[in-house]
């Protein structure tokens, strides 16, 4: 595994290349930290990476926004 110990931080995980991001980066060991709009669909991702039996933690985040994006909680 390339990426075991290591952190990601995927912006727009939601979407369908940051969704197809997060899953490669799973594979490869990473612990991931999802953001993205739609709370839901990051929530989901980030259970099925876990379910698969990674690391990943949602946060509904809107990248445009700034101050949201600087208090993007982090566990």
């Amino acid at each position: 595994m390339r990426l075991e110990g290591k952190t990601a931080l995927v912006y727009g995980a939601a979407g369908p290349m940051g969704g197809a991001v997060s899953r490669a980066f799973a594979s490869e060991g990473a612990r991931l930290f999802l953001a993205g709009r739609t709370g839901s669909t990051v929530a989901s991702l980030a259970e099925e990476i876990t379910t698969q039996g990674g690391e990943a933690h949602a946060a509904e985040v809107d990248v445009d926004d700034r101050e949201a994006v600087e208090v993007m909680p982090t566990p």
